[in-house]
């Protein structure tokens, strides 16, 4: 008998080195998947607290103008919110309304914290046909204390 290896050995051989080695290029793809994801998010993240934190920041009188509904990212610069996206595919919306708004002067004395803005920003990755909200970041913000 010939010793050596047939042809049918070698395609054996290579079909169960196949069957292990798929799930690995699998594993691969899909962690590849999760980490832009997550890259994504943490740009959309650190994008919606610089805007919260540009909001904060604005002085009395230009806060004061921006209004109690939502704002688009290319209307935020007429409000001295410039802050310019890091990803040409994430844009935000501000929207800022009133927490709390004490009216009467009976409600003043039992809310000794005064307005209380809401400032919620929430930012959409555009894809093509497609926009999806990534996340939305809310705080609250009383012009009359100090940062």
């Amino acid at each position: 008998m010939k010793k050596g290896i047939t042809l049918l050995e070698i395609v054996i051989a290579l079909l169960i080195l196949s069957l292990g080695i798929l799930p690995i290029f699998d594993l691969l793809s899909q962690s590849r998947r999760v980490i832009s994801k997550s890259a994504t998010e943490l740009k959309s993240m650190s994008l919606a607290l610089s805007t919260v934190e540009a909001v904060k920041c604005l002085p009395e009188e230009k806060f004061k103008l921006l209004p109690l509904t939502e704002i688009q990212e290319q209307d935020l610069k007429k409000y001295g919110i410039e802050q310019p996206s890091s990803d040409q595919n994430l844009s935000r919306k501000l929207r800022l309304s009133y927490a709390n708004n004490p009216n009467l002067p009976a409600e003043r004395f039992s809310n000794p914290w005064g307005k209380v803005y809401e400032i919620a920003v929430e930012v959409v990755i555009k894809r093509q046909s497609e926009n999806r909200s990534v996340l939305t970041i809310k705080a609250y913000y009383n012009p009359d204390q100090e940062l």
